[in-house]
């Protein structure tokens, strides 16, 4: 996902026996985890509390959890507030305007970021105040405002650059070529995402990597060179996978098959397409789940499937009734 660079997980693997261990853990544990977090709250724990909640934005962010992140933000932001922190509050709302964008309730999280922008000046922290612009400027996309995102994007980059945050700037690069594609700048795009690649391999981040090599393959799709750009797909998929990021397969998994489709035809598409329209129904992406199911019809029909493409029609129905248009 968009991910709090930094909070990788790294700290919550030292703790169990690699990645999978942990990230079953907190599956089992997470209503645990939200009850411990009011109650901390309750008790004046904010300490622990809050240095938990920054600690598991990877997982949230890693699993798709955005409904229980956004609880978790809101339990704690009385307690930073009421204390005056003005970094630890600054960090709950860059966390929560995320959770917020990912229910497409982008408004509110443009506000969220403004504030927590306001608050890490404050507070004197340039990193801070990067990601709070940063993500700012990704819900500016979004929303279609496109110049003001690209200049968002660059602001932060500076601020991480004086800071000498070097996960900060991938992010940010990374972010903008993806600004730059929804602008239809696709040449320009995909020279960030090779920036991008380059610090990420720099940095030893592997998920950042792929996610930059996920955004770079669909610029290059963009400007019709198929054949790379499924090799980049193929390269991100198999990095989603190693590290459970349920969010990047499926957003793999369909590029490959809008790649493919262009490239090698309807056939050939289409079962690339099923598995990421599963992939999305198992996260709940309802929206995602729906793009992904308008290609895969049209690709069953024109690869004479009719019935198929008839169930998944009424499924496209199911969900426009689901998400209200």
């Amino acid at each position: 996902g968009m991910l709090a660079p930094g909070a990788d997980g790294t700290q919550a693997v030292a703790a169990f026996r690699g990645r999978p261990a942990a990230v079953a853990w907190l599956d089992a544990e997470l209503p645990a985890l939200l009850a411990a977090a009011a109650r901390a709250a309750e008790l004046g724990l904010a300490d622990e509390a809050l240095t938990a909640a920054d600690a598991l934005s990877w997982y949230f962010d890693l699993r798709c959890q955005w409904h229980a992140w956004q609880t978790m933000c809101e339990t704690l932001r009385p307690a930073a507030h009421s204390r005056g922190d003005l970094r630890a509050e600054a960090c709950l709302l860059n966390s929560l305007g995320l959770a917020l964008t990912e229910q497409r309730r982008l408004a509110e999280a443009l506000a969220l970021h403004e504030e927590a922008a306001g608050l890490a000046r404050r507070a004197g922290d340039q990193t801070e105040e990067g990601t709070a612009l940063n993500f700012r400027a990704h819900v500016c996309a979004a929303l279609g405002r496109y110049d003001e995102a690209v200049a968002g994007h660059e602001q932060a980059l500076e601020l991480f650059r004086a800071a000498g945050y070097r996960r900060g700037e991938a992010m940010a690069i990374n972010h903008c070529g993806n600004t730059l594609y929804r602008a239809g700048r696709h040449e320009e795009s995909a020279g960030r995402h090779q920036q991008a690649l380059v610090l990420f391999a720099a940095l030893g981040d592997a998920l950042g990597g792929a996610m930059a090599r996920l955004n770079l393959a669909l610029a290059l799709a963009g400007l019709g060179k198929y054949g790379d750009a499924i090799s980049h797909y193929r390269q991100a998929l198999t990095t989603f996978e190693e590290l459970q990021d349920r969010w990047g397969r499926a957003r793999a998994l369909y590029g490959l098959g809008c790649a493919l489709r262009a490239d090698a035809g309807d056939a050939a598409a289409a079962e690339w397409l099923r598995q990421a329209s599963e992939a999305f129904r198992l996260i709940g992406d309802l929206a995602w789940e729906r793009d992904v199911l308008r290609v895969l019809t049209s690709t069953l029909r024109s690869a004479g499937l009719p019935g198929e493409a008839r169930t998944c029609a009424q499924r496209i129905s199911d969900l426009d009734r689901a998400l209200g248009s």
